[in-house]
């Protein structure tokens, strides 16, 4: 069962990610931005510190993205375990099963077909004995591993690379961490313009004017006893959060 946070709830975790986000930020893709969870925010949470990650929107198209996400992942029970953990889900913020993404599966599937036996052949040279060094079966067996899980993302999702996106989970189950994308809508309607200047470094001013705005829009629907940030409101935090940006870049 995915817990639901309330705007409340969220507004804490916002103000906890803007004192802290130089510590905690992973990273950011096209629509939303990833932070670690440390005791601070595992307590605001509820949850033990390290074992997972926090999701946030940039925007609308992030915002699509995570809803998107939270509802393939409540839909398709029998699906679950092929999908990282969605522990809670707010309207900003997606807590998530923390993965090691440190895989690439994209030549596996492109170029390989996800044949294992035909791609980790390469990378290994039978002796003469026809033989394969105790290196190839772990890899194979991994290789296995991940094709079946693809495989039965295919049969929900379709044939999209966007299945190739698997992490490894701390029980060795590899997982889909990033499910979002909806093969049917324009990508221009998932990707968000905030991302072209939330912060990768530590010292960018336009990271914090992100969660000014954020923090903003949140205590104005809490004054209206608004419960959740929709479409709308994400549509809103995006436009004026790029245009103080580009004012600014055009004052110079």
């Amino acid at each position: 069962m995915v817990e639901r946070m309330d705007l409340k709830k969220e507004k804490e975790i916002a103000q906890y990610l803007h004192e802290h986000w130089k510590e905690l930020f992973i990273g950011s893709g096209s629509s939303r931005a990833v932070f670690d969870i440390d005791e601070g925010s595992a307590e605001i949470l509820g949850i033990l510190p390290f074992e997972c990650i926090i999701k946030m929107s940039l925007g609308l198209g992030g915002y699509r993205q995570s809803e998107l996400e939270y509802n393939t992942y409540c839909k398709y029970e029998d699906l679950q375990p092929c999908l990282a953990t969605i522990v809670a889900r707010g309207s900003i913020f997606t807590v998530m099963e923390s993965v090691d993404t440190d895989y690439d599966f994209y030549e596996f599937y492109d170029y390989y077909n996800c044949e294992p036996g035909e791609m980790v052949g390469e990378w290994y040279e039978e002796d003469e004995d026809g033989n394969y060094p105790d290196g190839y079966e772990r890899d194979l067996d991994f290789y296995y591993k991940a094709r079946n899980v693809i495989l039965q993302l295919e049969e929900y999702f379709g044939s999209t690379s966007d299945n190739c996106q698997l992490g490894l989970t701390e029980s060795g189950d590899l997982v889909a961490y990033d499910y979002g994308f909806d093969g049917g809508r324009y990508a221009s309607e998932q990707m968000t313009r905030s991302s072209h200047y939330f912060s990768y470094g530590k010292d960018n001013c336009q990271t914090d004017l992100f969660f000014e705005v954020l923090l903003d829009t949140i205590e104005e629907e809490l004054t209206l006893d608004f419960d959740f940030l929709g479409e709308d409101d994400f549509d809103r935090i995006e436009k004026s959060y790029c245009h103080s940006i580009e004012k600014d870049e055009d004052a110079e």
